[in-house]
């Protein structure tokens, strides 16, 4: 059978129905779509498959600094300078993995403990998860290291950037925060306005109640 009659019968079985007789003569404009499509799906597989080998090698990264590295520091065998520099040298996919930041927490606990509060905030400000339950933990606790060095206004900053993320995690909590850190400032009307900002729109939390207590210190 010959293509021009396979192509004639193609048509006149398309053109039996209204959507049929469309298909056909937009069969070119199809045909490309469909590869567009085809061309879409294979690259979202692609990207998909590569985060996800990416994902795995940061997390054998971090198992390894873990117990080669941590455990040395926390049994006395290895200073923290020592730690600071293997940790710098470690790839970028383990420290912005997943399974790095409740180990990044803990670093940077033991290492305030030890009053090394600026290793601390290093530690962690490398840090760039890629979910908002992450970088919510790891910007609040920067936000308390920073304050504990006096520079309010970085905190301050971070604290506002994280803040206006949508679907934002905890966002009583941060707006409490960001009005602490306004009255530790010495902002009283920035401190005011959002401390009124947590009572009127997060009446029921227990944030509200909070801030009410830091309202009546306010200047």
């Amino acid at each position: 059978m010959s293509e021009t009659t396979t192509s004639q019968e193609l048509e006149a079985t398309l053109n039996k129905t209204d959507l049929g007789h469309i298909v056909y003569e937009k069969r070119k404009l199809i045909i490309v779509l469909l590869g567009a499509l085809l061309v879409i799906i294979l690259g979202w597989m692609s990207m998909k498959s590569i985060r996800s080998s990416q994902e795995t090698k940061g997390s054998e990264g971090v198992f390894h600094f873990q117990n080669d590295v941590w455990a040395q520091v926390k049994a006395g065998k290895m200073t923290t300078d020592e730690m600071m520099t293997k940790y710098e040298a470690l790839d970028s996919g383990a420290k912005s993995s997943a399974s790095m930041i409740p180990l990044a927490l803990e670093v940077s606990k033991f290492l305030v403990e030890k009053n090394e509060v600026e290793k601390a905030d290093k530690f962690l400000s490398v840090i760039d998860p890629n979910n908002e339950i992450g970088k919510f933990f790891i910007v609040h606790q920067r936000a308390i290291l920073l304050e504990k060095m006096n520079k309010v206004d970085e905190a301050i900053e971070i604290v506002k950037g994280l803040k206006t993320k949508k679907e934002g995690i905890m966002p009583a909590h941060l707006e409490l925060l960001l009005g602490r850190l306004y009255m530790v400032k010495g902002n009283s009307q920035e401190a005011k306005a959002t401390l009124e900002g947590v009572i009127n729109n997060y009446p029921n939390d227990e944030e509200a109640k909070l801030a009410k207590l830091y309202l009546g210190e306010v200047k």
